[in-house]
């Protein structure tokens, strides 16, 4: 009897809880209060006060008012390198959560709308370029449609079909001559993109230093594990010692893996176009870390504790982290990872959360709009049926791999 399906509908139960469980954790760490934290003095132990705040805290400025009597209310300043004190006196404040989120500039959330949609932009031409070097006669504006139906399915449908086997699915299906090749172009898609994302990342930390100091090993190993399995992967001498394809050919499905193994080598002779997908990948993480900054401005972070080359170090951490198959959606441990980065290079963890909840909330909106296609009548069917296919696709069939 074959239990993958049966562990399958038991991840599908399990990753509610899971995600769940991330969350409530996070949130035992988060103000619901307005809180004000003074630091230790002569030796005595760091106080902490709940309370409520007057005044814009994002103009620099407040008043706490304790809610402990007989506690007076303490004017806070804060000063141009983003640390607050209360008379004279260094202190933490904490905003409470819901106050940060009804303080959010709309501005700043524009901004970072038109900076995911740039990102977006990148990423499918990225996809569009390596659906044509696989000999798949795609459009632009049809890659642009089976990226937004990934992503709707991606975030809306959590469960056992993915955005990117959804995408998959699309792609095989409108193009019947090359299944295997747009299979792989999807797998190709996410690696570079995984790739690049932890380059940039691996490099700024390394560069920073600091508080960056304990990610720099993990980031290393990823890093190198990736590059060089490609490596190995892609090396003819090695290949050709181990008789790699001979093996290929022994496994269960062999010749469609063999079908897919040659689709993979496709990309291998054309350096140019793979260096230039590697670009697109760069473009696409810049937009995404430019839009994550803009919610951070926009929530009233302030610039002078977190800048710009310590986003790059942080949104590229937290994606990869997100991307674990753990959670539908990376909910929960996105948000995890924001609030121990921010933690990490000094700035509040809440800000971190309330970043992360509203940059997944971006993806979120951005992703409905592929639901759009879904309201035609015709497509239900199909939908359906793609849904099964998701389910159910172990490998492709058979097809022929030529270069363009």
């Amino acid at each position: 009897m074959n239990s993958a399906p049966a562990r399958r509908r038991i991840w599908r139960w399990l990753q509610p809880v899971v995600v769940l469980a991330i969350l409530a954790a996070v949130a035992s760490r988060l103000p619901f209060e307005d809180q004000l934290i003074l630091s230790a003095d002569g030796g005595g132990e760091e106080r902490h006060l709940t309370g409520s705040i007057t005044g814009d805290w994002k103009q620099g400025q407040v008043v706490f008012h304790p809610s402990e009597a007989p506690a007076e209310p303490r004017v806070l300043r804060q000063d141009k390198g983003g640390s607050w004190n209360a008379d004279g006196q260094p202190a933490e404040l904490r905003p409470s959560m819901q106050r940060v989120f009804a303080s959010v500039h709309p501005g700043g959330l524009a901004l970072a709308f038109l900076a995911f949609f740039t990102a977006l932009s990148f990423g499918i031409t990225r996809w569009w370029r390596l659906l044509w070097i696989a000999g798949c006669n795609v459009r632009w504006w049809d890659a642009f449609r089976l990226t937004y139906l990934g992503m709707f399915f991606n975030l809306v449908v959590p469960g056992l079909t993915g955005g990117d086997v959804v995408k998959a699915v699309l792609a095989v299906r409108e193009n019947p001559g090359r299944r295997a090749d747009a299979l792989v172009s999807v797998v190709m898609d996410r690696l570079l993109g995984l790739v690049a994302l932890a380059a940039l990342a691996m490099v700024v930390i390394v560069w920073l230093g600091g508080p960056f100091e304990e990610l720099r090993l993990p980031m290393a190993l990823a890093l190198v594990a990736m590059v060089v399995g490609a490596l190995v992967y892609t090396s003819t001498a090695l290949r050709r010692l181990v008789r790699f394809e001979s093996l290929l050919a022994r496994l269960p499905l062999g010749q469609r893996l063999l079908e897919v193994d040659r689709a993979v080598l496709v990309y291998t002779r054309r350096p140019g176009e793979v260096l230039l997908a590697f670009a697109l990948s760069l473009g696409n993480h810049f937009a995404a870390i430019a839009g994550v900054m803009a919610l951070g401005v926009a929530f009233g972070v302030p610039q002078s504790v977190i800048g710009w080359w310590q986003y790059v170090a942080i949104v590229p951490v937290a994606n990869i982290v997100s991307a674990l198959p753990i959670a539908p959606g990376g909910w929960g441990v996105g948000e995890a990872a924001f609030h121990f980065l921010f933690e990490l290079v000094g700035a509040s963890g809440a800000m971190g959360v309330a970043v992360s909840v509203t940059y997944r909330l971006c993806q979120l909106v951005v992703g409905l709009l592929g639901g759009l296609y879904l309201l035609r009548p015709a497509r239900r069917a199909e939908l359906r049926q793609i849904e099964q296919e998701g389910v159910g696709h172990a490998a492709p069939p058979k097809a022929h791999v030529q270069t363009p």
